[in-house]
């Protein structure tokens, strides 16, 4: 979110938690950042409210602006709340956001925040992600506004775009597991197509958020009867192998449930089919896209299709350069 000045200058960001900190220390008010959730509701619902009075009052000097805030936390096993849906009224926004990530960089980055390090599982934070989902969601719904799903890794212009601009929106559909290509060579050059798209319309990459990884390597590591794993990308980062395999049906229970809710946020599917594998997931999403979102999908590919593919595929293309003349350019001229 606070990159988002880097492309639209013209945003006023204002962050709730930040806000509150502020406040109580120009009212003498210490309040240890990492302890700020031991207090009861009863002390910081009038500091949060002061926080929105100011926000809302501020935010009238400017034409567009952002309020950052959690719709929920969860702490000392508790679900505690983060914002008031009186302030919803008065504040009266155009859409909601939800900013989403991986299950290992959440656990990440709150590991190295002293207020959240060894304070909270790998199980609540897959609980949290799918409760801060949903409660934006019902606030959306309670001011009947739209509501988007975004991936952390997405590019800033992403959530700008999809704000400010009328750009077509495209879920990117692609198999992954059953590639005979390498799979890092498959991933970077399917990276260069979505880069590609990226350049004419907005396209939510689902692979920007990577639970699945997380499992294959604990069973990596299970198989191997280790009990811990390590991973360097992570400066060491040490996971319990078997409290990352206890979470293996919640992850693959959310990840086709998350990924359709970014197909029902875009406009269309485009879904890329370099080789002839099957790929159940690919499947899905286009059956999904057709059949209950009520999207197109268009495949980019030169191979012959299967009886039901071509069923549920809008059109197929051979190249990107020909779908983005036809469906995107030519029906901009019009």
């Amino acid at each position: 979110i606070s990159n988002i000045r880097k492309v639209r200058k013209d945003i006023q960001i204002f962050d709730v938690g930040k806000t509150m900190f502020e406040l109580a220390k120009q009212l003498g008010i210490t309040i240890p950042e990492e302890k700020v959730l031991d207090k009861p509701d009863s002390e910081l619902a009038p500091l949060r409210a002061t926080a929105f009075e100011y926000i809302i009052s501020e935010s009238k000097k400017f034409e567009n602006f952002v309020v950052r805030s959690h719709a929920c936390f969860r702490w000392k096993k508790n679900l505690r709340k983060a914002f008031d849906l009186h302030y919803l009224r008065k504040l009266e926004p155009n859409f909601f956001i939800n900013i989403t990530d991986s299950l290992l960089d959440i656990y990440w980055r709150l590991s190295q925040n002293p207020q959240w390090s060894d304070q909270i599982s790998l199980k609540e934070i897959i609980m949290w992600r799918e409760e801060e989902m949903l409660l934006t969601e019902l606030m959306a719904s309670y001011q009947q506004r739209p509501v988007y799903i975004i991936p952390y890794r997405e590019p800033v212009e992403t959530l700008v775009k999809i704000v400010f601009s009328k750009e077509k929106k495209a879920y990117l559909s692609y198999p992954i597991s059953h590639m005979k290509l390498h799979i890092e060579r498959w991933l970077a050059q399917k990276d260069k197509y979505r880069d590609k798209l990226r350049k004419h319309m907005i396209v939510i990459d689902p692979l920007d958020v990577k639970d699945v990884e997380l499992v294959g390597k604990a069973r990596e590591a299970y198989r191997k009867r280790d009990r811990k794993f390590t991973l360097p990308e992570y400066r060491d980062l040490e996971m319990d192998v078997q409290e990352v395999l206890d979470l293996e049906q919640d992850i693959y229970f959310q990840t086709p449930h998350r990924d359709f809710k970014l197909i029902d946020q875009s406009d269309m599917v485009v879904t890329l089919y370099p080789e002839p594998v099957k790929s159940q997931g690919v499947a899905e999403e286009i059956k999904y896209a057709r059949s209950t979102s009520n999207k197109d999908v268009f495949m980019i590919t030169n191979l012959p299709l299967d009886p039901f593919t071509m069923y549920n595929v809008t059109k197929t293309y051979p190249t990107i350069e020909e779908f983005v003349e036809k469906e995107i350019t030519r029906k901009r001229r019009r």
